[in-house]
């Protein structure tokens, strides 16, 4: 999934993230005495932009990721809902293969991946109109 990128430090438009858990919760303040309030947040596991890779229109190439090194204070975290701008079509750059030094053996990964992630990932914003036009300086949903 995508949300929005807030600082100036990243020229990549986009943050991506790859959701772990959609979880509800009753939640409240003890202190207050107050009552139960439903909350609804995301476990994600963040991606960075790989700015060394040239990418884009000009390139001719799609924009790479990679996970966040699991010592990074950033690697996980929880999102509201309502930030995700939609979700993202991420694809594995297979020539890079796969790696077992992002993440030691965790809960955050799937058994079946064998304590490995995809070293790389494209995002692949040709999966349909809306996401090609969000990519696309001066147009956006709505064109």
């Amino acid at each position: 999934m995508m949300v929005e990128s807030q600082g100036p430090a990243d020229k990549h438009p986009y943050h991506y993230a790859w959701v772990l858990g959609i979880f509800h919760a009753e939640v409240r303040v003890k202190s207050r005495n107050q009552p139960f309030e439903p909350i609804e947040f995301l476990w994600v596991r963040w991606l960075e932009h790989d700015q060394h890779f040239r990418s884009g229109w000009k390139a001719k190439r799609l924009p790479r990721f990679s996970f966040l090194p699991h010592d990074h204070p950033d690697a996980f975290g929880f999102l509201d809902p309502n930030d995700v701008l939609r979700g993202a079509h991420l694809v594995p750059a297979f020539l890079h293969g796969r790696t077992k030094e992002l993440l030691p053996h965790s809960i955050a990964r799937r058994k079946s991946e064998n304590d490995e992630d995809w070293r790389y990932f494209y995002a692949n914003f040709f999966v349909d109109r809306d996401m090609i036009m969000r990519y696309r300086k001066g147009d956006g949903v709505g064109h």
